[in-house]
């Protein structure tokens, strides 16, 4: 039986590190989260088209399709969730899917309604904001230092024109 962790937006497999170390599901399943491209250890991508959700979905199906596990659980945070949406009708051993805060894009949407405003919530789709502003955006989604960090963190090392293209897929949605 495997896992597989999809991140969110400017998030990285660190995201799922509390899962990843506990120590029942490590003995009940195969658990693997991948760094989406452009963020966490992936490479950038040197096409701006490589960004887009479907082939983000595209990267996903063929790191699943390499594993060949029997079954496998899709676990998606946020932007993830995008990405599973796009892979599930390809991947016939998927036994299930757990959505954990969806963002569901897509042309049937405006943003606006399915998209709940936060302050500072223009960082998730702004190249490089200044760090007063990355922070305050992090301590308003979340109380949870350890997660804060790693957010922070992940966040840094995302390659910038990944949040271009994201707000590019917004500003078309």
């Amino acid at each position: 039986k495997t896992i597989v962790f999809i991140h969110g937006a400017s998030m990285s497999s660190a995201t799922w590190l509390p899962q990843l170390n506990d120590e029942v599901l490590g003995k009940k399943y195969q658990l693997y989260a991948v760094d989406l491209p452009g963020h966490g250890e992936s490479e950038w991508s040197k096409d701006p088209e490589g960004y887009e959700l479907k082939a983000l979905a595209e990267t996903i199906s063929h790191f699943i399709n390499a594993l060949h596990p029997k079954k496998f659980v899709l676990v998606g945070l946020s932007y993830g969730t995008n990405v599973i949406g796009e892979i599930t009708r390809s991947l016939t051993n998927c036994k299930g899917i757990l959505m954990e805060s969806p963002c569901i894009l897509n042309n049937t949407f405006s943003p606006d309604r399915i998209l709940i405003p936060v302050p500072l919530g223009h960082v998730m789709s702004a190249e490089n904001p200044p760090d007063n502003e990355l922070k305050e955006f992090i301590n308003h989604v979340t109380d949870d230092a350890g997660f804060g960090e790693r957010f922070y963190n992940s966040y840094r090392k995302t390659d910038p024109a990944f949040r271009r293209a994201l707000g590019n897929t917004l500003l078309s949605s």
